[in-house]
């Protein structure tokens, strides 16, 4: 099955991600893939799509 993630782990990170975009915390890539347990590809992947279906807002960060 190689990196892909079963569908019930998929949907749990997203909603994860999801919730924690919307809270006021600015949380990097790292620390919710950390916390969550995806690699930051799959955080900036699921971000992506997110933003995509107007679920997250865009946010710039700063560094």
């Amino acid at each position: 099955m190689g990196g892909k993630l079963k569908l019930r782990k998929r949907i749990k990170a997203l909603q994860k991600i999801q919730e924690m975009e919307n809270s006021n915390i600015p949380y990097s890539t790292l620390a919710i893939a950390k916390k969550i347990g995806v690699s930051k590809s799959t955080v900036s992947n699921y971000r992506k799509a997110l933003r995509k279906e107007g679920l997250i807002e865009e946010k710039r960060r700063v560094s």
